[in-house]
């Protein structure tokens, strides 16, 4: 089992679907399909021939996205739950439990529907140290540019090393305050109250549309 990427220029979700499933002869599950973060397929889950729906995402800790998940994906479709993991420490949040242990097993499994969500969202921790260990990372690269050392251009921080080095200075002290003062959590509070926010917005979204479509 792997990934097979499909060209850029393919983007209505029936066009992805039909190369999933006869062109590459795989499985289509839609990721966290009412997530406020990115383009999802929100109630087009049951209009598609799809063979699962994530109804589990860790990412999310709020309790609404997963929710209209749980509640709108249909009972014939196999329901999978995933980490969405942005640090090792997020690995196994959320998980699909299936009999058997191999990729052939779990490909079956989502085939016949017959796949349990497992786990939970990720704990704040996991999302505090996500964001230290990137400020730890920023911090890093700042330090090397000083020192000339070599990158490559695939390097997913090259900016780092073309900024000018009174900005690099700025940028290498905002690192060190983020890690040495109570910042880290400060944010993650925040940011919890914001996600929050946007759960129940898209909640109330999602809610407008069945009644809309049911009048």
């Amino acid at each position: 089992m792997g990934f097979i990427p499909y060209p850029e220029s393919v983007t209505p979700p029936e066009t992805m679907v039909d190369t999933a499933m006869n062109d590459q002869d795989g499985l289509a599950v839609a990721p966290h399909p009412f997530s406020y973060r990115c383009p999802s397929l929100g109630t087009m889950i049951n209009e598609l021939f799809l063979d699962g729906v994530e109804v589990l995402n860790a990412a999310h800790r709020d309790i609404y996205v997963n929710g209209l998940a749980q509640k709108s994906a249909s009972s014939s479709l196999a329901h999978t739950g995933g980490s969405d993991a942005h640090s090792p420490e997020m690995l196994g949040d959320a998980f699909t439990e299936f009999e058997g242990k191999s990729a052939d097993d779990l490909y079956r499994s989502i085939q016949q529907g017959e796949t349990n969500p497992g786990g939970g969202p990720a704990p704040l921790r996991h999302w505090i140290l996500w964001n230290m260990e990137i400020a730890h990372g920023v911090g890093k690269r700042l330090i090397a540019s000083f020192r000339g050392v070599e990158h490559t251009p695939d390097d997913p921080l090259e900016r780092v090393y073309q900024m000018r080095r009174h900005n690099k200075v700025i940028a290498l002290g905002a690192c060190m305050a983020f890690m040495a003062t109570p910042l880290p959590f400060v944010c993650g509070i925040i940011g919890e109250g914001w996600i929050r926010w946007k759960g129940r917005k898209k909640l109330k979204e999602v809610s407008s549309e069945w009644i809309s479509g049911c009048v």
